[in-house]
């Protein structure tokens, strides 16, 4: 049977029927119908996910970015964990008993990285409205007339996306939990790209070519629309942004470049670790398996170097580098600054690659 998003937190209020629905299935069942609720409720939560993969049925909408939908999806993320440990494990297969650990790691690591409010650092130099938003264009299907309303309707979303943004960064500061500074020292540049600059023209070439079913008049009337007040509105919450980002939000973030110096720093980190790597190991033993690798590695590159035409003996047979560091470090000057390496015309670097 399968459930519906809308029945998620309802689900986490009613202990009694939830053992019963669970005891009425096999325990494969009960897990694959989880796993394709969780697909639904993504489709629903995530339009742009939905959408990515063909499924247009909310495409008038853009993911809702405020601080209350993220409560409320950390609560929905804590009732399907909660159902998924009500599944009799023992009767899984070993390939659901696969699933099973995959959709519980990654279940649990969601509820246990809520309470460190990533949420409240949106933007960086890599990742942000301002560049989410210029690229709300890209990848997304215009065949009919319906496509192009929902285009306009997610572009009218944009500035109360903007606000929620602006809102989780001041949430932010107040709670000092905020990238460092020195990786936001670009996004100035990226901001005047799009309120001052092209950045934005990209929205507009879904208008370039309006398909013959749209109708030459409902495209008209469709392009008026986006140039006169779509775009206006999403030009001006964007210079909204830029503004704040700027003057108020850059020079209050925190010098430090160290994870472990936000609130609750260390468990961050620790947390930070487990889920990117999978493992259990300690920052110092992560640390010493990293320098360990390096050297590994770089005695590798070493052996490379000296099988090499790179000259390391003079014409009076003495050693041209005094170690092994200096002899590394002009080699890689080598590999930058000599000719022989670099393609000459743009067919001999579509031949090389």
């Amino acid at each position: 049977m399968k459930r519906s998003f809308h029945l998620i937190i309802g689900f986490a209020m009613t202990a009694a029927p939830l053992a019963h629905t669970a005891h009425a299935q096999t325990a494969s069942e009960a897990l694959h119908d989880l796993m394709d609720e969780r697909i639904e409720w993504m489709k629903q939560e995530f339009p742009e996910y939905a959408m990515s993969r063909g499924d247009y049925r909310n495409a008038d909408h853009i993911t809702d970015s405020s601080m209350a939908a993220n409560d409320r999806r950390a609560i929905a993320t804590r009732s399907l964990l909660s159902r998924l440990h009500l599944i009799e494990t023992g009767k899984l297969g070993a390939e659901d008993m696969l699933d099973y650990q995959l959709f519980d790691q990654s279940l649990s690591d969601s509820v246990e990285g809520e309470k460190f409010h990533t949420n409240l650092m949106p933007i960086d130099g890599r990742g942000g409205p301002q560049q989410d938003i210029p690229q709300m264009a890209e990848r997304v299907r215009f065949q009919n007339a319906d496509d192009y309303d929902n285009y306009l309707k997610r572009l009218d979303m944009v500035p109360q996306r903007i606000d929620d943004t602006i809102a989780a960064l001041r949430k932010g500061l107040e709670e000092k939990r905020t990238p460092p500074k020195i990786i936001l020292e670009g996004l100035p540049e990226q901001f005047n790209a799009i309120v001052k600059g092209d950045g934005l023209d990209e929205l507009s070439k879904p208008f370039d070519h309006v398909p013959a079913t749209v109708g030459s008049k409902r495209a008209d009337e469709l392009k008026q629309q986006f140039e006169t007040r779509s775009l206006p509105a999403v030009r001006e919450a964007m210079k909204r942004l830029a503004d704040y980002v700027d003057n108020d939000y850059i020079p209050k973030c925190r010098q430090s470049i160290a994870a472990t110096d936000l609130p609750d720093g260390k468990a961050y980190y620790e947390y930070q670790l487990r889920t990117m790597t999978t493992t259990n190991l300690t920052p110092q033993q992560i640390f010493d398996l990293g320098q360990s690798e390096v050297k590994r590695i770089r005695a590798e590159m070493m052996q490379c170097i000296r099988s090499t035409d790179f000259p390391q003996v003079g014409a009076d047979g003495r050693a041209l580098y005094a170690n092994d560091d200096l002899l590394f470090h002009a080699f890689l000057d080598y590999l930058r600054t000599n000719p022989r390496f670099y393609c000459k015309t743009p067919e001999e670097l579509v031949m090389r690659y």
